[in-house]
Order: structure tokens, then sequence, then C-alpha cells
């Protein structure tokens, strides 16, 4: 049995390409773009490699200042939560953060929200989809054409 998964495993590498597979790592990875396409390759892929990780790194970053000013603020909004489980309400509001996070980011909104949970622990989908929908009615929209051709039908007179 073993004999026949080796030779099937030798046949499976012996029919894939050879240098076409992108190393491991990224310095593995612009030297192997160095030498298959040039310094200009290179460099580029690993300045955008940099510029990816520290926009995802500085959206990481701001994501966690958000959620605990965020707690704070209801908190200091909602004093009667600092006399329940501190387990409960940190994992009540990190639910609610994840699921709306412009709604955890009203003190009002996410107080009254994580009291609501506590007293009843149980959610129902219909809360879950309300939520959800005010979570989207709430957001701006980032969609710019939408906007512009709303703009300039608004000037045209339609």
């Amino acid at each position: 049995m073993t004999g026949l998964l080796t030779q099937a495993l030798m046949e499976k590498h012996a029919a894939k390409p050879k240098g076409t597979r992108m190393p491991k790592g990224l310095f593995k990875g612009v030297k192997f773009l160095a030498k298959k396409h040039g310094p200009k390759a290179a460099l580029l892929t690993a300045a955008s490699t940099a510029a990816i990780a520290g926009v995802m790194g500085y959206h990481k970053l701001r994501k966690k200042i958000h959620y605990h000013r965020g707690f704070e603020r209801m908190l200091e909004t909602h004093p009667s939560l600092k006399h329940e489980d501190p387990t409960l309400v940190r994992t009540r509001y990190t639910a609610l953060f994840n699921l709306a996070p412009t709604l955890a980011s009203d003190p009002y909104v996410a107080g009254s929200v994580v009291k609501q949970w506590i007293e009843y622990p149980v959610v129902n989908t219909t809360a879950l989809k309300d939520i959800t929908r005010a979570e989207a009615d709430a957001r701006p929209t980032k969609l710019f054409l939408p906007a512009l051709l709303q703009a300039g039908s608004a000037l045209a007179g339609g």
C-alpha cells in the first residue's frame, strides 16, 4: 500500500513544472523575482508588499483603538454595567462590535444592547437581523460612482 502511495506522490512531484512556484518568505520571493524577472520587478513587489502590510497593520491598530475607546465610553455612559460580571459585559460588547461596529461606537446604543443581552442571554434571529440592518443604514456609503451620478442628475434637474 505504501509503495503505491509513494509512487503516486513521486509521479505527482515529477509532473510539476520546475522553477515556477514562488518560494515562501518575502526575502526568498524577492530573490526569486530578481533572478527570474530582474531587480525592478523584485523591488516593486517588495515595496507593494510592504505597503499592503503597513495598511493592514494600520487598520488592525485602528480597530483596536476604536474597540477600547467605545468600550470605555459605554461604561462611562452606563455606570450600572460596572456592577455586572465583567466577562459578560466584555463578551457582549465584543459580539456587538464584531457584528455592528458603527452601532457599538455609540455608547448609548452599545450600553442598552449589552444590558439587554445580559438580561436576556438568548438573542433571536430577528434581533440580529434588525441590528445588521441598522448597521447597514448607519454606515456611510463608500461608493463614489453612485454619489457622483446622483449629484450629476441633481444638477441636470433630474
